[in-house]
């Protein structure tokens, strides 16, 4: 199962429509504010969630009480973000994978912290996305490889997701990497490019933030 996650972040209409047509999710959530982007273009969801502070009540009238759409409704006054509840949603789906929308844009805060949140999905062993028009956004555990050819853009920047991400290497990229050390604070591997056909980035110990991004 593949489920994808609608947030209430900066999205133009159109990207979330491209977004959702491509990925072919077999499950849709929506958390509060971006019940209005959903309600603007007509994309079919499956489930709604927040505290609904940010929606408009006429908007919500038209979905909270329809058979076909499970809502799960909370106070304002809780411990977590409408992101993250949206997130134990998907994960008690035992998906094969998820992809995130609307996770950036407008507070930083709630950036930051809808990042964080792909760590819960890394400890369950779900692959997780972060997708806006300029940038995507996944944690790194170990290794993984990329083709030129589907990057997401020009650049792709590393950051280390905890304090320390230990022998770093980086193979097929404008700018290698061999046994490096990454720690917070520092911005040695923002900024590089993938030059051959393949890449692969190593870790041994310790977490990445790998970001692609467009210019």
């Amino acid at each position: 199962m593949k489920v994808l996650i609608i947030l209430g972040g900066k999205m133009p209409d159109d990207f979330l429509k491209k977004m959702y047509e491509n990925y072919k999710a077999d499950y849709v959530i929506v958390a509060d504010g971006a019940l209005a982007a959903m309600d603007r273009t007509g994309l079919i969801f499956h489930s709604l969630v927040g505290d609904f502070d940010t929606i408009a009540p006429e908007i919500l009238e038209k979905y909270e009480h329809r058979s076909n759409i499970y809502v799960e409704r909370h106070i304002p006054e809780k411990n977590q973000t409408d992101s993250e509840l949206a997130v134990w949603i998907a994960m008690k789906k035992q998906p094969k994978e998820i992809a995130i929308l609307g996770a950036t844009g407008g507070r930083m805060d709630h950036t930051i912290g809808n990042i964080h949140l792909l760590y819960q999905c890394m400890k369950k062993n779900i692959p997780c996305v972060i997708y806006d028009e300029w940038n995507r956004i996944t944690l790194i555990q170990k290794e993984a490889i990329f083709q030129k050819k589907t990057s997401y853009g020009t650049y792709i920047s590393f950051l280390p997701f905890q304090e320390y991400a230990e022998h770093v290497t980086l193979e097929g990229f404008r700018y290698p990497l061999s046994d490096a050390l990454l720690e917070k604070g520092t911005t040695l591997a923002i900024s590089n490019e993938i030059e051959a056909d393949i890449a692969k980035v190593t870790v041994e110990k310790g977490i990445l933030i790998c970001v692609e991004s467009r210019d």
